[in-house]
């Protein structure tokens, strides 16, 4: 059982165009199999929802997880301005996304309110066999008091 990984760039005039591109890129590079996963990076220029449906028109299913750029670096080296998409696929895995707001909170209690969701999101089937959280933030530089 190995992981099956596709990736796609894409530049497109809108966010739309550029992420159904990359998506359908790395569906393609993956052998055209249903992902469990898409990670999803795209250049500041594009609006996140314009990206996020782009990449939805082609995998409408997959939980995704992504952030802006200000470059990525893919098989044929760093590119800027542009939507990348890494699918991935493996007998086996599940993959679920969640999202916990203000993290200027307490300094525990983000991260517990971010495994809650994280469990909330599995099935508990899956929950024995452990929980990999790969946290992605905004960027967004905390609030000073």
């Amino acid at each position: 059982m190995t992981l099956q990984t596709g990736v796609g760039v894409a530049r497109g005039s809108d966010g739309f165009e550029a992420g159904k591109e990359a998506a359908r890129a790395a569906l393609d590079r993956a052998g055209g199999e249903r992902p469990d996963a898409a990670l999803v990076f795209a250049a500041v220029r594009y609006g996140v929802e314009e990206v996020r449906q782009g990449v939805r028109s082609v995998l409408p299913d997959a939980p995704l997880v992504g952030c802006s750029d200000a470059g990525v670096i893919v098989h044929a080296g760093v590119k800027k301005g542009v939507v990348a998409v890494m699918t991935l696929q493996k007998p086996g895995m599940t993959a679920a996304a969640a999202v916990v707001d203000d993290l200027d909170a307490e300094r525990d209690e983000p991260a517990q309110r971010l495994a809650r969701s994280a469990q909330a999101a599995l099935d508990p089937r899956l929950r024995a066999n452990g929980v990999c959280v790969t946290p992605m933030t905004d960027g967004a530089p905390a609030k000073s008091s």
